[in-house]
């Protein structure tokens, strides 16, 4: 695992890797304030050597584009789209906006 910066537009952001599916437009603009005055957690990115497979961390990547950014700090893994999906699936347990009833089970 690495941490790189890595373009926005070369990163593959799927709903069927993402089980997010609101869109939380007070969280991204939330988020887009704090990125203006400080940095925020890397966001997690599988590659399979082909495709870089966002699996946590979508709001944030929409609050960087918001301000502009054309490049966000990635924690790069190998592994598979479904290595990102299970990923993905556990990954706002941690933190973050809970998933809803229904986006648990699309997960």
């Amino acid at each position: 695992m690495s941490v790189l910066k890595l373009k926005i537009v070369d990163l593959c952001v799927s709903d069927e890797v993402l089980p997010r599916q609101s869109n939380e437009q007070d969280v991204i603009d939330h988020y887009a304030e704090v990125l203006r005055r400080y940095e925020m957690p890397p966001l997690d990115v599988f590659y399979d050597g082909k495709v870089r497979w966002l699996a946590d961390g979508r709001f944030r990547l929409k609050a960087h584009r918001k301000i502009g950014d054309e490049t966000v700090k990635c924690e790069v893994r190998k592994g598979t789209k479904e290595d990102a999906i299970w990923f993905a699936c556990g990954a706002n347990s941690k933190h973050g906006l809970a998933l809803s009833a229904k986006e648990k089970r699309a997960a």
